[in-house]
């Protein structure tokens, strides 16, 4: 029986360029889906055409899909689990907060559309931070003497 190491030597895809990918694609994803959910509602006149909402809900519904691919990366990347699931329920906290009006006072025209703006950009500040704290804690305990 083989291992699942000489299976992902035979195939040529690690766990490690597996999570990348799916990462990558994540965090373009929301951050074009992102862009253009901004670009919607900074133009004046375009909620008010019926031809944008479906770019509208396009961009509203595919950034918590993109934001789980981003948390199975998390998890192949091997980071904490608590970790992973707090950083995206920080994110759902933040955008609850934003949705209140607590900090902020919402935009009456399309409060929701502004909540997934802060859920995918907390979602990719939280995500980025736990990457790079796991690549810091690999290099450290990699250089340190066996």
């Amino acid at each position: 029986m083989s291992s699942n190491r000489d299976y992902a030597e035979r195939t040529g895809c690690s766990r490690l360029a597996l999570s990348i990918g799916l990462l990558s694609v994540g965090f373009i994803g929301m951050a074009f889906e992102g862009a253009n959910l901004l670009a919607l509602l900074l133009s004046p006149t375009a909620m008010q055409d019926d031809a944008n909402f479906g770019p509208y809900f396009l961009a509203f519904f595919s950034v918590p899909i993109f934001s789980f691919l981003v948390l199975i990366s998390l998890f192949l990347l091997k980071v904490h689990w608590l970790l992973a699931i707090g950083a995206f329920l920080l994110s759902l906290l933040a955008a609850y907060v934003y949705a209140q009006g607590w900090l902020f006072p919402p935009n009456p025209t399309a409060p929701g559309a502004f909540g997934v703006l802060v859920y995918g950009s907390g979602v990719i500040l939280l995500s980025l931070i736990l990457v790079v704290s796991v690549a810091v804690r690999k290099g450290i305990s990699s250089k340190m003497p066996k």
